[in-house]
């Protein structure tokens, strides 16, 4: 994506992608070899992000405070992750579990999915270190 394209044009071209996107199959090679992760869905398509196909990664959706979609982030089989803009990254997260009471804030898909997993407590995946104090 062009760094020139601006927040609404994103938020608009990430909706139209995930709204056509199916759910992720239990048996998709990024849940056989880390773990399933409940909510995300499945990208088919000829979109290439830094010259590689996203056709088959998994589609995590990236939403502000308010839960709206902000971005996505395309994650291959071995946990690449590549997102629609590299600059509409900060304040978005991925939450796994209920709000209310503590929420666990971690950077990272795999590690945010385990602890979810282990605690069943709510968790925010920011996707860096930067955007977690953000979150």
């Amino acid at each position: 994506m062009k760094s020139t394209e601006s927040q609404a044009e994103i938020q608009q071209q990430a909706q139209e992608i995930w709204d056509g996107a199916a759910a992720a199959p239990d048996q998709h090679p990024f849940f056989v070899a880390w773990g399933a992760v409940p909510g995300l869905k499945v990208y088919q398509g000829d979109l290439t992000i830094d010259g590689v196909g996203c056709d088959g990664t998994l589609l995590v959706p990236m939403r502000d405070a308010e839960r709206n979609l902000q971005n996505l982030a395309f994650i291959d089989p071995i946990g690449t992750r590549r997102y629609l803009s590299e600059d509409h990254i900060l304040g978005t997260y991925f939450a796994l579990g209920q709000r209310g009471g503590t929420i666990a804030i971690v950077a990272g898909l795999i590690r945010g999915a385990r602890f979810h997993a282990a605690t069943g407590g709510a968790v925010a995946i920011a996707f860096n270190a930067a955007n977690v104090s953000i979150v």
